[in-house]
């Protein structure tokens, strides 16, 4: 959870399937009245943002907090001082919208960016300029003064700029890999608006998150990569579980099959063969020869016998025919 020094008594989640998504600090962005953390973020996935105020927050004031993803401002809750210390603190789950008498709610996503591997083009400055805010949700607390109810808000339609495919060099020194995105709209509750100006030049606190995806995360080093594990061939079996064991018993059957087919194929062959191959390695090299075959006269042959003395003993004929 983000907590500025300042202001211990206000708290601020960013939440999916009800819990809060674990925090990683981003250095060099942390300043006295604003907090920056990277969260994990998975495609497809709902997320809401919660904040809570706690005692001795000053309730003197009214208070707005306006709120960014991707640098596209989607919502401003308003609250009394008097209403501030709710239990369960406050949540903004989506853009909300107004057609008619009716009341919408548009839920906030994650979504995956479409990255193109190997594009070596050069990177428009309306793309680098549209990426400069993606992968960032950011809520701004302001306190107000002079507030009044708007009995006709006019309400524009909130929008999150969707991107395309991106070349990968775009977004590699950042490593971003989410955009935010506004599911279909769902029938909600009414809506009040206040007006209301802002008591200061700027919001005395800001909150800053960067979603990613685990693998980005990985790459900045912001949490530990996955070890490579010890080969099995390496470990000791005392020090095994039950899975590793199924393992390696079946790798052990898998050799010794390998060795029972070898030996089939040497007893095939009936004859002496070396096999070459060595106990660490998996590629073994089989040379086998060949039976050596007796050929015999036909009927047709002619039969030269070259130990007879006289050239008339020393051709036989062999021909059916003349006989």
């Amino acid at each position: 959870m983000a907590i500025l020094h300042d202001w211990p008594t206000l708290k601020v989640n960013i939440v999916v399937n009800d819990v809060p998504l674990e925090e990683y600090p981003i250095h060099g962005l942390d300043l006295p009245k604003t907090v920056a953390r990277y969260i994990p973020a998975s495609s497809g996935a709902d997320f809401t943002i919660k904040y809570a105020f706690t005692r001795p927050f000053p309730a003197d004031r009214p208070v707005s907090i306006g709120i960014k993803i991707d640098g596209y401002p989607v919502d401003e809750p308003f609250h009394h001082g008097r209403d501030l210390f709710e239990k369960e603190g406050y949540t903004c789950s989506g853009a909300m919208l107004k057609a008619g008498l009716r009341w919408y709610e548009r839920k906030f996503k994650f979504a995956e960016i479409s990255i193109e591997e190997g594009n070596l083009d050069p990177v428009s400055e309306e793309l680098t300029h549209a990426l400069d805010s993606v992968g960032t949700i950011e809520l701004s607390f302001w306190f107000c003064e002079n507030a009044s109810r708007n009995v006709v808000p006019k309400i524009p339609p909130k929008k999150l700029n969707h991107l395309g495919v991106v070349p990968e060099k775009a977004v590699k020194g950042e490593s971003i890999s989410h955009q935010a995105c506004l599911g279909q709209p769902e029938a909600s509750s009414s809506v009040t608006y206040y007006d209301a100006d802002y008591a200061e030049e700027e919001p005395f606190a800001t909150f800053i998150y960067k979603y990613r995806s685990l693998k980005a995360l990985k790459s900045l080093y912001v949490i530990p990569r996955t070890p490579t594990p010890e080969p099995l061939e390496d470990r000791d079996i005392e020090g095994m579980n039950p899975r590793e064991l199924k393992v390696a018993l079946r790798r052990l059957r898998q050799h010794q099959f390998a060795q029972q087919r070898i030996k089939r194929e040497r007893e095939r062959e009936g004859s002496p063969e070396t096999v070459y191959g060595d106990d660490d390695e998996d590629e073994i090299v089989y040379i086998g020869t060949k039976r050596r075959r007796l050929c015999l006269p036909s009927e047709q042959d002619v039969v030269i016998d070259l130990g007879a003395e006289d050239e008339e003993e020393s051709q036989e004929f062999f021909d059916v025919e003349s006989n």
